[in-house]
């Protein structure tokens, strides 16, 4: 039976996206088996919608998309326990931007569960191991940028700019803000608000720079996803 404190269940918390922007997920687990058998996992599969559907990967238990040796432990074998609590701790990695996951790749949403079966070399699991939903989130921000006001601005006057990021996920660091004067680039870190979402920037425009301005924000999301 697998899952990590309660039978055939993976926590969310157990399901880690990486923050390197790269899609690839870790899967934590836990075997329980009365015999303590080594054990191994097939028939993988993955929902968008929270369980209503369940799809497998392209290729099926041998795509790339998932962790190679990730059905046998690289030919270790998934030791078990009697309970979980004497378990050993699991993993393997699922890349979720690979083309084998469909629907995966450039989404974002808090619907995805994944499952698996387990096999001590005898029976398979009566149900597989399914985790709780977690986000998948391969999108980046979107910044929404609004002014103190209408321009035009002249030289020395203040600017103040709010930036509202709509994501999943919050920022990972300090987004910055480049401004493009007509002689000038200016390029800052913004400032923290309350909301983990929200960020400020007040600053004098300098002189000898009338005209158009341009404004570029970048900063990258707690999955790693850069808003340019």
């Amino acid at each position: 039976i697998g899952g990590y404190i309660a039978d055939y269940v993976i926590p969310e918390d157990q399901v880690i996206q990486s923050a390197d922007g790269d899609g690839m997920i870790t899967v934590y687990f836990k075997i329980k088996d009365p015999s303590a058998s080594v054990c191994s996992l097939h028939t993988f599969a993955y929902s968008l919608d929270a369980g209503g559907t369940w799809d497998a990967p392209t290729r099926g238990d041998r795509s790339d998309a998932l962790a190679g040796g990730w059905q046998d432990n690289d030919g270790n074998g998934y030791s078990s326990a009697v309970q979980f609590e004497a378990a050993e701790i699991h993993s393997f990695t699922i890349d979720t931007q690979n083309e084998d996951m469909v629907g995966l790749d450039g989404a974002e949403s808090d619907q995805v569960q994944i499952r698996f079966f387990i096999s001590n070399g005898i029976i398979d699991s009566l149900s597989p191991v399914t985790s709780e939903r977690f986000l998948t989130d391969n999108l980046p921000p979107e910044a929404e940028i609004s002014y103190q006001r209408p321009g035009p601005y002249k030289p020395g006057d203040m600017v103040e700019i709010t930036t509202r990021f709509v994501d999943a996920n919050a920022m990972l660091d300090t987004p910055h803000l480049h401004i493009f004067y007509a002689d000038y680039e200016t390029v800052d870190n913004m400032t923290a608000t309350e909301d983990e979402y929200i960020w400020t920037y007040l600053a004098d425009i300098p002189l000898m720079n009338d005209g158009t301005a341009m404004v570029r924000i970048t900063g990258t999301d707690a999955a790693g996803n850069t808003a340019d």
